[in-house]
């Protein structure tokens, strides 16, 4: 392979994608890129009507008929003018527990590696019951992200209800994700490029040490991953929504409660660790414009978020110098920072997703990430509450080579406990916290894997 400064200068993937597609090659059997959903529908899907659906948006979108290939070993996309795709079609409803078969069948079905030369996606449709039906739907993160899944999620369900009327056209028009592509190779030769290249080089000029979390350095090289997944609860999900109104604690108006979450990540990596200087990655959608928000496609970054950590600073000050820091690099978007496995911007991932997602076709809909059992980072965070009930869920999703069961048990109860902390006092300092074995246990036996009978999708 030759120099990656040289093939990026030669590919005609944006920087993103050619970020994810390096990183993919070099491990070319690991699924940590597929980005799997399953929504669970409770009502009656007209098969033929669905795959109609979904053969129009595929029509419809440049990003859906993406395909790779190499040239000299550099990486190339090709829009395919056509790609004809039968949504397989999937009846689990026979099965003693169909909800239970769908969800083994998603878990299996997502670490399939996604042949990027054919296509960069997999769907399928499961029938749970004559009026309950699964929509699976999995997508390369070369092509995806979390914006991107929840447009393909919207036309899906307005071409299905004119499929259903017989009015479903062959193809819509939809902003094209090569164009977007296009813009963004223009603005890497531009001056304004250059001083943004210049901001991140100065930025990421000092190296953040590998954090070391309970004895254990998060620097090695590993992809096996566990989740341990937390329900908040409403009472705790209503006093983080209270603090993140409070205009005289929390001093920004773009995700307050983001900026609450990122302070309390970093706050407990820093009393874990010992290490006063943090690093995590923070995703932006990098959709500036009307354009931008309504096309399919791969248009996030990650940006590594930077502080020094000061024990006698309170919650507040903390999480005020965070959204600080977030609406700078808000205002230096648009440029993709590597995260190598072997000298990484940062070690820890948030992820932080609240959009609720609305019926289809009139019925009611839960979503649940599938996960791969696979990741790129040490640690990441996901903080979710994709069906608006007001009720965050946390996954915590470790190296499971790094951390073994007790110690991922101890993340999870030592970032609620700091949590919690701020939630009852945000202008206590940072030093006040203290983490302990006992305080996991407790959290465990409260607040792990909570269940939610309201969220719950019943045959």
């Amino acid at each position: 392979m030759g120099n990656t400064l040289d093939l990026e200068t030669r590919s005609n993937l944006t920087k993103s994608q050619f970020l994810f597609y390096i990183a993919q090659k070099l491990q070319p059997d690991l699924p940590f890129f597929n980005m799997a959903s399953l929504y669970l529908i409770a009502g009656e899907i007209q098969v033929n009507a669905f795959r109609q659906a979904f053969q129009t948006l595929i029509n419809s979108s440049d990003a859906l008929r993406t395909v790779f290939w190499e040239e000299e070993w550099c990486p190339q996309q090709t829009v395919l003018a056509r790609l004809d795709y039968e949504l397989e079609y999937i009846d689990l409803s026979n099965y003693p527990d169909p909800i239970l078969k769908v969800r083994e069948w998603a878990r299996h079905r997502c670490r399939i590696r996604l042949p990027l030369d054919k296509h960069a996606f997999d769907s399928a449709l499961l029938k749970i019951s004559e009026e309950k039906y699964a929509w699976y739907f999995n997508c390369h993160q070369v092509i995806s992200d979390a914006w991107m899944s929840a447009l393909v999620y919207q036309r899906m369900a307005e071409l299905y209800r004119l499929a259903v009327m017989g009015r479903c056209p062959t193809a819509i028009k939809l902003p094209s994700f090569q164009e977007y592509g296009e813009r963004e190779r223009q603005y890497r030769r531009s001056d304004r490029y250059q001083k943004t290249e210049a901001y991140w080089k100065r930025k990421l000029s000092s190296d953040f040490q590998p954090l070391v979390l309970y004895g254990r350095s998060l620097q090695r090289v590993t992809t096996r991953v566990e989740r341990t997944s937390c329900v908040l609860g409403r009472e705790r999900t209503k006093r983080l929504e209270t603090l993140a109104a409070r205009k005289d604690l929390v001093k920004t108006t773009s995700a307050p409660i983001f900026s609450i979450m990122a302070a309390t990540l970093m706050a407990f990596l820093y009393e874990a660790s010992g290490n006063p200087r943090i690093s995590i990655g923070i995703p932006f959608h990098n959709r500036r414009s009307k354009v931008e928000r309504e096309t399919i496609g791969l248009l996030m970054d990650v940006f590594p978020l930077r502080l020094e950590i000061d024990s006698t600073e309170t919650a507040q000050t903390l999480m005020n110098r965070i959204a600080t820091e977030i609406f700078e690099i808000a205002c230096r978007g648009a440029y993709a920072v590597s995260n190598p496995f072997r000298k990484r911007t940062y070690h820890v991932l948030l992820n932080y997703h609240i959009e609720s997602v609305p019926p289809f076709d009139g019925a009611e809909v839960t979503t649940e990430w599938i996960h791969t059992g696979s990741g790129y980072e040490p640690l990441t965070v996901q903080v979710h509450d994709f069906e608006g009930r007001g009720n965050l869920t946390v996954d915590f999703d470790c190296d499971s080579e790094i951390f073994d069961e007790e110690l991922r048990g101890r993340i999870a109860g030592h970032f609620l406990h700091v949590l919690d902390a701020f939630l009852e006092d945000c202008r206590r300092p940072i030093e006040s916290i203290r983490l302990s074995p006992q305080e996991t246990k407790r959290l465990t036996m409260v607040n792990f894997n909570e269940p939610d009978t309201n969220s719950h999708f019943d045959l």
